[in-house]
C-alpha cells in the first residue's frame, strides 16, 4: 500500500490533512522538520 507523507512546519495543518485523507481512504504520515522527514522516509 502506498503512503503518503506530508512534510510542513504547520503542525494544525498537517493534522487536518492526515484526518481528511484518511476519511477518503489513503495512508498518510505528517513530519514536521527535515529531521523527522528524512527518518520517516528511511522506514
Amino acid at each position: 500500500m502506498s503512503e503518503l507523507l506530508l512534510i510542513d512546519d504547520d503542525q494544525e495543518l498537517c493534522e487536518l490533512l492526515v484526518s481528511w485523507l484518511a476519511q477518503e481512504g489513503f495512508v498518510a504520515r505528517a513530519c514536521h522538520d527535515g529531521q523527522s522527514a528524512r527518518a520517516a522516509l528511511a522506514e
